[in-house]
């Protein structure tokens, strides 16, 4: 783990990243066992899909605030070696606020969603076992709380830079 991530990454976001991998790899298992059952005229489970959507969600989501922790987001370094320390700074503390904006308006709107459809007990469509739609739906607010309050936790870093591990002077 990095400096900044080792004082502000919480526990949670790695253990649900490791979940969410481990996710995958089980649902790899199932869809090559229920296809090849369903190909060789077995039995199979019917539910793939729907197993599949709520893996995806996971996948999706959870491991989001992790990432942001350890710098494994997608953003230009090149030119991090040629800005001066203070610029570095500024852009750092840039990126982290317009991560928390985009995050806390997902956040909102996930968790909007997953209320409404509790409130009027939708169900995920087409599926053959009904289950309720708030459930991946929840899965999916989860993240992008928890990927508000990591984008939190590390601009406070940045702004206490015997924190942050970062000297913006």
């Amino acid at each position: 783990m990095n400096h900044r991530a080792s004082q502000t990454s919480v526990p949670l976001t790695y253990s649900l990243s490791l979940l969410s991998g481990a996710a995958v790899l089980l649902l790899a298992f199932f869809m090559t066992i229920d296809v090849t059952s369903r190909r060789l005229g077995g039995p199979f489970s019917g539910i793939s899909d729907t197993v599949a959507s709520f893996v995806i969600v996971m996948v999706g989501t959870l491991p989001l605030a992790y990432a942001l922790a350890m710098n494994a987001h997608v953003r230009i370094d090149v030119l991090k070696t040629i800005y001066p320390q203070r610029l570095n700074w500024i852009s750092d503390v840039f990126a982290f606020v317009s991560m928390l904006g985009l995050a806390t308006v997902l956040a909102w709107q996930a968790l909007g969603n997953a209320y409404e459809s509790y409130r009027i007990g939708s169900h995920i469509p087409q599926a053959i076992v009904s289950l309720p739609l708030f459930i991946p739906q929840s899965i999916m607010a989860l993240g992008y709380v928890l990927l508000s309050i990591q984008a939190t936790r590390l601009i406070v870093a940045l702004l206490r830079p015997s924190k942050g591990g970062i000297s913006h002077a």
